[in-house]
């Protein structure tokens, strides 16, 4: 989420010196690494993009903001959907909210973002921030309302053939597409197919942790643990796209613009 995202996050705890060209300072939801290593840092800076996640209608426990947006939308989340699982590599195991979760044991292949339509507008950009932390049908019916051609382009399944920038996955999680974002911008293919691996590892362990670990916690451990080969990828091949990592797809609203318009 651009501005958005800042709004809804602690204020950062104490940073390390900014590493590779990356502003610490700057990166969504400014998770910083603590006591891990700088190149730990470093993915902080380049990819703290997946802070976004939520399980689908599962809401995540007060004090973990960085679970899900916190804004005055969510004033009219109140309906609670369980997550319908769909025929998929996933399928049927719902995903998890004690953290730390089961490494994922499918990674949806890598498919470079295909040229396509961008039907929304500014308009459209700020009814997707208006109800961003509701389930993945009141989203997408909203948007609907006003704009369906670009409800369309925005809101997709994990078993459709081109994923828009919001895609519900198989056991109903909410997967924002930074990775698209990022290739779609001018970053690297394997900028892109790393960050998606990184993301999707990060989601299916940490996802919303609504008991075990915080999502904070979970997320900085797993960058070294069950998702270092995703982090080491991604580190490797996005070094020479931090404008496009901090600032063009720095949230989830810019990941819809770039991808389906508004901007």
């Amino acid at each position: 989420m651009p501005k958005h995202q800042d709004e809804n996050v602690s204020p950062p705890r104490t940073a390390p010196p900014p590493v590779q060209g990356y502003d610490v300072g700057v990166v969504p939801r400014r998770l910083v690494c603590g006591s891990l290593s700088l190149a730990l840092a470093a993915c902080n800076a380049l990819v703290g993009f997946g802070d976004f996640e939520r399980v689908d209608g599962v809401e995540p426990t007060p004090d973990e903001p960085d679970a899900a947006v916190v804004d005055a939308a969510r004033e009219d989340a109140a309906e609670v959907e369980t997550p319908v699982v769909e025929a998929g590599p996933d399928a049927p195991e719902l995903a998890s909210t004690t953290c730390p979760a089961s490494a994922p044991a499918f990674y949806p292949p890598w498919k470079f973002p295909a040229p396509r339509n961008r039907p929304c507008t500014t308009a459209d950009i700020t009814t997707f921030l208006t109800h961003e932390g509701q389930t993945f049908e009141s989203q997408k019916a909203a948007m609907e309302s006003q704009n369906a051609a670009c409800a369309a382009c925005v809101f997709t399944r994990e078993t459709d053939n081109v994923w828009g920038p919001i895609v519900k996955t198989n056991d109903g999680r909410i997967f924002v597409a930074f990775g698209h974002c990022y290739a779609r911008a001018g970053a690297s293919d394997s900028c892109g197919d790393g960050a998606q691996e990184l993301e999707w590892c990060l989601q299916k362990i940490c996802n919303v942790c609504s008991a075990g670990q915080s999502l904070a916690d979970c997320r900085q451990v797993e960058r070294a643990g069950g998702c270092k080969r995703g982090l080491d990828r991604t580190l490797a091949a996005c070094g020479g796209s931090s404008t496009i990592v901090n600032d063009t797809c720095r949230g989830s609203a810019d990941v819809v613009a770039v991808l389906c318009g508004g901007k």
